[in-house]
């Protein structure tokens, strides 16, 4: 007899088959990937469908039903997804981090390298058109001012 749980296992496997086709379709997934799920979710439909052929294992293991097996066995997908998961996020992290700080240094070694061509332009104006020293005292024009009167 068919429970419920299976129907709904079963509808849930149809669809992550259908979406991991979907993702392969839209070269999200290798064909390497699209393989790997669909034998997993093939095995997670049959035993959603046939759960009496886990019995084998639950009695070797020890467990005295197949929902314990499956519920423990899910914890530690679940566990190990998650530590792979992260590690994955650290490692994308470090990279970003190093390739911002790449970005930055060249940001700051181009404006440095502007800096160096504006002051070389500043420079040879000034060589061409001199300023006075602070010691020279400018020579002053006297402008004679009509005061309103």
């Amino acid at each position: 007899m068919v429970l419920g749980i299976q129907i709904a296992g079963f509808l849930f496997g149809l669809f992550m088959l259908y979406y991991s086709f979907l993702n392969y379709k839209r070269k999200e997934f290798t064909i390497k990937e699209f393989g790997f799920w669909l034998c997993v979710w093939i095995i997670f439909i049959i035993i959603a469908l046939l759960p009496f052929l886990l019995d084998p294992i639950v009695k070797g293991i020890g467990f005295l039903r197949a929902l314990d097996l499956l519920t423990i066995s899910g914890f530690l997908f679940l566990i190990a997804a998650i530590f792979y998961t992260y590690t994955i996020v650290r490692k994308n992290q470090n990279q970003l981090e190093k390739i911002v700080r790449e970005m930055a240094m060249m940001s700051r070694n181009r404006k440095a390298i502007h800096r160096r061509i504006e002051d070389s332009r500043v420079s040879s104006e000034m060589q061409a058109f001199p300023r006075f020293e602070h010691s020279q005292k400018p020579k002053r024009f006297l402008i004679k001012r009509n005061r309103g009167k």
